[in-house]
């Protein structure tokens, strides 16, 4: 919806969250990962997180910039189009699975 926005300055009715015609799809950034058995971080040795934590220092601040321009994008075509698109984040589910990034959710350290 937010790329639809950016290149044509509309967006369908499919994409406000109060719409009757969004109703049978999923939540925006839904994803369901089909290619390998999940693990949580208790299933793996201090050494594997370890190595986890050292090849992702450099992304996890990139993934928080990155997630606080689209939900900036996301709000200023909110309130350009009066269209809800926030509503359809699973907020919890985001807050959930992303908490494990330093600063994301209580601001820069």
């Amino acid at each position: 919806c937010l790329l639809h926005f950016q290149a044509n300055g509309t967006l369908p009715a499919s994409c406000d969250c109060n719409s009757l015609t969004r109703n049978d799809r999923k939540r925006l950034g839904h994803w369901v990962e089909t290619r390998y058995k999940r693990r949580g971080s208790a299933q793996l040795s201090a050494e594997t997180l370890a190595q986890i934590d050292a090849h992702t220092d450099v992304d996890a601040p990139l993934f928080a910039a990155a997630l606080r321009l689209v939900l900036g994008r996301l709000v200023s075509v909110e309130q350009r189009t009066g269209i809800s698109l926030l509503e359809c984040i699973d907020w919890h589910e985001l807050v959930t699975t992303t908490d494990y990034i330093p600063g994301l959710w209580s601001g820069p350290d």
